[in-house]
């Protein structure tokens, strides 16, 4: 049967502490909110997403770091909103937010650097395609 909501709005996070972002995956998740913190030797970065259509899928998420080559200086891969809430329970309009914490090599200066961030389907490798131009990706400043 699947999950079932139950009358009332679909739930909400606070973004007011988030650089606004649109863009959209596949035509049903958008990335709506991004922040990048360096925390002691990690840099943690917050995303903010939103259900437009039901996801036929458990969905991934990728936060790369990279440099001005687009080399992978640091990863982490996880589930949007974390293990406990999969993108398939997802309904529409409803906002989830989740941490993504990168650890850089010691000493790695943040100037210069990019993140890029994507969703996967975990069985196939699958990435989702954002907006009209089809890139599996999206580059965000990291600072």
């Amino acid at each position: 049967l699947g999950a079932v909501m139950v009358a009332g709005d679909p739930p909400a996070c606070d973004l007011t502490d988030l650089e606004p972002q649109h863009a959209v995956f596949d035509g049903r998740i958008a990335l709506v909110g991004a922040k990048a913190e360096r925390a002691g030797d990690a840099l943690q970065v917050d995303l903010a997403w939103q259900a437009l259509e039901r996801a036929p899928a458990d969905y991934t998420a990728f936060v790369h770091l990279i440099d001005a080559a687009g080399e992978i200086v640091a990863q982490h891969d996880q589930p949007p909103a974390g293990a406990g809430d999969p993108t398939r329970r997802w309904v529409p309009g409803e906002t989830v937010r989740a941490a993504f914490t990168l650890r850089p090599p010691v000493g790695t200066e943040l100037a210069g650097l990019r993140l890029r961030v994507g969703l996967y389907e975990p069985a196939s490798g699958r990435q989702l395609p954002v907006g009209d131009a089809g890139e599996p990706y999206v580059i965000l400043a990291c600072s």
